[in-house]
């Protein structure tokens, strides 16, 4: 290599990692404040640095900056953003396809907001109408949208007649026609998968036994549906009252479980769950919330059996989780709870299914780990989100408070950030 090739060698690579050190330069830092990093280790007093939507360092040190945003977040706790691992943003409650083009345009975008504004940076659609979550969650992740980070299985498989097509969808055409594909055999389901898969779904969802709903799924498809998912490298979530059930689907290769089995079950039956979700990696989603809502025959039932209701679902998981199961948070929320409480609402049921866990008898360190690394891990997005590590997306909540020794405190947001944007302020 001559010298002038040299130079301009030395040039070009000096040059780049000019560009490589500037856009590692801090953009915002977050200081003075308990930082809960999720990886078991909590700051008392603290920094977190953002750059550009990647975390940059969590350290104790002060950080010196001329040209970062800085924010005092004394007397606050700076955390990893909430994740809603079960919700569902567009089940068409309407029978026409322009009203619901009308929702999506004019009442979604807002419940989007919603979940921001309470600090769940990410939910996990289980089940909506295909292609328009696709659309809304690529809109984005383009930018082009404010909301929380969507992963979606689009559509629910199920059996011919199985729920939801003749449950929430029942005399809803439309609704059954975006929300479910109602599978006949193991060939037709293999077709579905394959089909979902190109076209975008980030994992697949289907419903399995009769124990509650119509019909239940033959082994032989339900084998299909998980063997195809593989195939084109998606994981399968399913949901599942019947405890058999369970126990089919994850020898069948199930990754995880969008609810736990439908309670009530006993002491020794739940521990047998837990082990065997334990033994295979299986995460289960806790939907306390949606569990007594929808098994309350009222409103009034709702509120004075709730605690009962509570207590004897989260004993059985306190007794699954010692066995190694693995618990993240999911609410089974949709728009018309809305209607129904201010706690039911999009990212207040979240909070409210917090407070459930917490209030049933897990700690404020567990709920928490729960609805952040944890659900991560279910979705596979740990190197991603879900602790405040360095390289991370920056996907940050603040509140007013000490959750870990006070879960309300979650209610206090105070500042949140998505991909290092701030998408809610109060300081």
């Amino acid at each position: 290599m001559s010298s002038l090739h040299f130079i301009r060698f030395c040039f070009v690579i000096n040059f780049c990692l000019s560009l490589s050190v500037a856009a590692q330069e801090p953009t915002l830092i977050l200081e003075n404040a308990r930082v809960i990093i999720g990886n078991g280790t909590v700051l008392e007093k603290g920094t977190v640095v953002v750059s550009g939507d990647r975390i940059l360092s969590v350290t104790k040190e002060p950080i010196i900056s001329s040209s970062a945003n800085r924010i005092d977040a004394s007397g606050k706790t700076i955390m990893p953003g909430l994740i809603d691992a079960h919700v569902h943003l567009a089940i068409p409650m309407v029978k026409d396809i322009d009203s619901f083009n009308v929702f999506i345009s004019d009442s979604l975008p807002h419940v989007l907001k919603e979940f921001l504004r309470h600090g769940i940076t990410t939910v996990r659609s289980t089940g909506d109408s295909w292609p328009y979550i696709g659309e809304v969650r690529d809109q984005i992740n383009q930018g082009k949208l404010e909301g929380p980070r969507i992963i979606t299985s689009g559509p629910v498989l199920t059996y011919k007649e199985g729920h939801p097509a003749t449950t929430v969808c029942k005399d809803n055409p439309l609704c059954r026609k975006l929300v479910t594909r109602e599978l006949s055999s193991p060939e037709e389901a293999k077709s579905e998968v394959k089909q979902l898969a190109e076209e975008g779904v980030d994992f697949i969802k289907f419903v399995s036994d009769s124990l509650i709903y119509p019909v239940s799924l033959p082994n032989d498809i339900e084998e299909a549906v998980i063997q195809q998912a593989h195939k084109e490298r998606i994981h399968v979530e399913a949901h599942i009252a019947e405890v058999s059930f369970v126990e089919r689907a994850i020898n069948n290769g199930l990754d995880g479980l969008v609810h736990p089995p439908k309670m009530p079950i006993s002491a020794d039956t739940a521990r047998e769950i837990g082990t065997l979700l334990a033994r295979h990696h299986v995460p289960y989603t806790t939907t306390i919330t949606g569990y007594i809502f929808f098994s309350s025959p009222s409103k009034e039932a709702f509120k004075t059996e709730g605690v009962r209701k509570r207590e004897e679902a989260i004993s059985r998981f306190r007794q699954m989780n010692d066995m190694g199961a693995q618990m993240i948070v999911g609410t089974d929320w949709f728009y018309p709870l809305t209607k129904i409480s201010p706690n039911l609402g999009p990212g207040a049921m979240t909070y409210t299914e917090i407070e459930h866990l917490v209030g049933g008898g897990f700690s404020e360190v567990e709920v928490i780990k729960a609805a952040t690394i944890s659900s991560a891990e279910a979705l596979g997005l740990d190197e991603k989100i879900g602790s405040l590590e360095t390289g991370k997306q920056a996907d940050i909540l603040i509140v007013d408070g000490n959750p870990l020794e006070n879960i309300e405190a979650l209610k206090e947001t105070v500042y949140v950030i998505k991909d290092g944007k701030v998408v809610f302020s109060q300081l």
